[in-house]
């Protein structure tokens, strides 16, 4: 199916530059018409790309919890294909027992707790009377964060059971010197600064009919995973992309301006290249390193050509590859800023070095009362995160004039 839409991803590819092409052989800007079409091929070229991209996503979580299966299968019922996958058996304790995972369960849909239960669940209450979600539903919860959430996919995420802690942030490289023999090294430290991951807390309520939670057959898991991820993802990539320090620090909060566009609204395909060497060699050789823009900064740059009449923008030809731009994958995020005046709108970094710490552990806390005249129960779901950019030499950033 993949295929089949890249394929008619391609042939639009195609068909807009067509058009760009015939305007430039005639000297001449596109037409009104030129431009609408031209503007509609764009939406359906990133309708496909958003379509392509879910569709493997699902086929690589198929594939994970097939592998799942096979490893969760008991050992007298392998066939000997699969026997070299068995491991030992372990009892599960914490948030991770299936007594907690009942218990929570339970406790979600307004039922009787058994003495089991109850004090299953008293390992995992928060301070404000909730408790932490089972493992295997926190875990189901960060695998959908990172499918959905562009930066969280590209950048360096760590879990950690403490709010907060420091790492450090290099602000100045050192730099080495030839000595001579019974010569003196001259002090060139690199210079740190430190800085304290938060656990910002994130939150959303949600609310479910009492007689969505009295039936069984209501897949309660999958619709607070997926009603929590989709609120919290857009939070969240908002600030790792462009937060201020008041929640996560951004990407773009401590990155360089590696180039100054002449243009308030438009880009040139000489400044994408300065962009581009403005990141140190060894940045922009790493596997870790790419672009990120909006979608419609990204709609600029697929008209632009180099000095040999070759567009700077190419698109994905395989399964699982992204656009290029100069060798580069490209990605889009609808929370960079856009190509109007003073805004930063295209990150050309190395993302390893931006860190998104995680706390262990997201909170549930169940809420009768709040709307009980309307027949609803409540729940409030919470996500503590931070993020920064550990080396500032690592991203640069083009600025719109």
């Amino acid at each position: 199916m993949s295929e089949q839409l890249r394929e008619r991803r391609m042939k639009l590819v195609s068909d807009q530059r067509q058009i760009l092409k015939k305007a430039d052989d005639e000297k001449r800007a596109l037409t009104a018409d030129e431009m609408e079409s031209f503007d509609k091929m764009n939406d359906d070229i990133n309708g496909l790309k958003h379509t392509i991209d879910r569709s493997e996503k699902v086929a690589a979580a198929e594939a994970e919890i097939e592998q799942r299966i096979t490893l969760a299968e008991p050992v007298e019922t392998r066939t000997p294909e699969t026997m070299s996958l068995a491991v030992s058996p372990q009892v599960m304790r914490g948030t991770a027992s299936d007594e907690y995972r009942a218990g929570f369960e339970n406790y979600i849909r307004g039922r009787l707790l058994n003495p089991d239960e109850q004090r299953a669940l008293s390992e995992g209450t928060d301070s404000e009377g909730g408790y932490l979600v089972p493992d295997q539903w926190n875990d189901r919860i960060i695998l959908k964060l990172n499918e959905e959430n562009v930066m969280r996919q590209l950048s360096t995420v760590i879990r950690t059971e403490t709010g907060t802690f420091n790492i450090p942030v290099v602000s100045n490289s050192a730099t080495a010197a030839w000595i001579s023999e019974g010569g003196t090294i001259t002090e060139a430290d690199t210079v740190f600064a430190n800085y304290t991951m938060a656990a910002y807390k994130a939150g959303r309520s949600m609310k479910v009919s009492r007689e969505l939670l009295a039936d069984q057959r209501f897949d309660l898991v999958s619709f607070i995973t997926d009603d929590f991820v989709r609120s919290i993802n857009t939070l969240a990539e908002a600030a790792y992309v462009d937060g201020s320090g008041s929640a996560p620090q951004g990407i773009i909060y401590n990155a360089t301006v590696g180039k100054s566009f002449a243009g308030a609204t438009a880009i040139t395909a000489d400044e994408i290249i300065d962009l581009f060497h403005a990141l140190k060699p060894q940045y922009r050789q790493r596997a870790s390193t790419a672009w990120l823009m909006a979608d419609a900064t990204i709609k600029l740059i697929r008209q632009l050509k180099d000095t040999t009449n070759q567009y700077l923008w190419q698109p994905g030809l395989r399964d699982g590859e992204p656009d290029r731009l100069l060798g580069k994958p490209v990605y889009a995020s609808s929370h960079c800023p856009a190509a109007i005046s003073g805004g930063k709108s295209v990150v050309f970094a190395d993302f390893s070095y931006f860190w998104i710490g995680d706390r262990s552990g997201i909170e549930m806390q169940r809420v009768n009362e709040l709307y009980a005249a309307t027949g609803q129960v409540g729940f409030i779901g919470t996500f503590r995160t931070d993020s920064v950019l550990t080396n500032t030499e690592a991203a640069q950033v083009g600025q719109q004039a």
